[in-house]
């Protein structure tokens, strides 16, 4: 094998095997907690395209695929992402036009974090300060909502005032 070609061999490794190796410490986080602004445009600290949640998300997560007709022209067809890790699901929604933006999601394990470390097992008191000028409540449920992203986050509290489990979902027309 000449030497071009082994020089481009071991480069194509390479990077195979960086992309294939996932990070979850990659996530943004602060020293004092970020509005709730902040939090419902980025979520997860990152863009939403299904490449940012490929490197992002924990190794082993699966992704499926589904196709699905433009609702505005049925010929164009979308795709809408599955991300699955153990029991937690993100959904992504790629348009005909490569737009691509979260779409909605069930997180019950831990290892998927947030921005600002926020994660499933943070007490209640963890999680506003990890998000200012949102209300405190003593319900099981904390939901955070904005209609100008038009996404709501469903935080909700087991027993022991820890998180069990964060819900979420986008408008996306």
């Amino acid at each position: 094998m000449n030497t071009a070609l082994k020089i481009a061999c071991y480069t194509v490794l390479l990077l195979v095997a960086g992309n294939s190796c996932n990070s979850v410490s990659k996530v943004t986080t602060t020293n004092q907690g970020i509005s709730k602004q902040e939090f419902l445009k980025a979520p997860f600290g990152h863009d939403e395209s299904i490449q940012a949640f490929t490197t992002q998300l924990p190794a082993r997560t699966k992704i499926t695929r589904f196709a699905r007709s433009n609702v505005h022209e049925p010929s164009r067809t979308d795709t809408i992402y599955k991300f699955s890790y153990k029991k937690s699901e993100l959904f992504v929604y790629k348009t005909y036009f490569n737009r691509e933006m979260l779409m909605a999601g069930k997180i019950v394990n831990p290892e998927i974090k947030l921005v600002n470390g926020i994660s499933v097992g943070l007490t209640r008191d963890q999680l506003l300060k990890a998000i200012s000028n949102i209300n405190e409540s003593s319900s099981d449920t904390l939901v955070i909502s904005n209609e100008y992203y038009g996404r709501t986050f469903n935080f909700i509290f087991n027993n022991k005032g820890k998180v069990r489990e964060i819900v979420f979902s986008s408008y996306a027309d």
